[in-house]
């Protein structure tokens, strides 16, 4: 999966020996168990796939802590497509903590491996970037595996064959129902002028006017 091995230990160990339908399959079942276990009420946590023929969705990717050979502060970025983000910077350690979690965009098309590149930020050697690993995300979510979470190596960017730390990360993939609620939230927020959490009817009209459909038109003046 990606530059580096995973490791043993608290995150665990990805299987590689499996096809494109295999994996999909699993894809499918996960998300199947675990929808059943949040109606019963024993999962609460984000499901961990999406549908198989329309693969989308977003990706919940947390870089979690590293282990590095030398202290010093650290900060971690992930470059998805056109897209990086960063962390905060971690105290002055050799074990950088950071537990910062990322929204991917996943499209059966489109990007699927995620770059994380660990700088040391000092004085002296300001924002230089010591150690990076790829991470296949389809991998990552349709592994054979019921942790989210992998250690990977972390390789010299002069001497990929060099291991100079590694980095935890899990990954899974945000509740669909959840994706559309915060998609809603942000639209109507956009005409939430007072920010009152509310909207008024000339809220709301406005809103239904940015979107000029005939049909909500027509319901709309039925509610005055």
């Amino acid at each position: 999966m990606g530059h580096g091995n995973s490791k043993s230990g608290e995150c665990s160990r990805t299987s590689s020996s499996s096809s494109p339908s295999s994996r999909v399959a699993r894809l499918r079942q996960k998300l199947h168990d675990r929808r059943h276990r949040k109606r019963d009420g024993k999962q609460t946590t984000h499901s961990k796939l999406l549908h198989s023929d329309d693969f989308a969705g977003i990706a919940l990717v947390n870089l979690i802590s590293a282990e590095m050979k030398l202290k010093d502060k650290w900060l971690a970025c992930i470059s998805f497509g056109e897209q990086t983000f960063r962390t905060a910077i971690s105290d002055h350690t050799s074990k950088p903590a950071w537990n910062s979690e990322k929204k991917l965009l996943l499209e059966r098309n489109g990007p699927h491996i995620a770059r994380i590149s660990v700088f040391e930020t000092n004085r002296v050697s300001k924002n230089n970037v010591v150690g990076y690993c790829e991470i296949d995300l389809f991998e990552f979510l349709t592994r054979d595996s019921d942790s989210d979470c992998e250690v990977f190596d972390l390789l010299d960017p002069s001497s990929p064959d060099l291991v100079v730390g590694s980095i935890a990360v899990s990954c899974s993939v945000e509740d669909p129902v959840e994706t559309e609620k915060g998609f809603a939230r942000r639209i109507l927020a956009i005409v939430d002028y007072n920010e009152d959490g509310m909207l008024s009817f000339s809220e709301f009209s406005d809103l239904i006017n940015a979107f000029g459909n005939q049909l909500a038109s027509n319901k709309k003046e039925e509610l005055i």
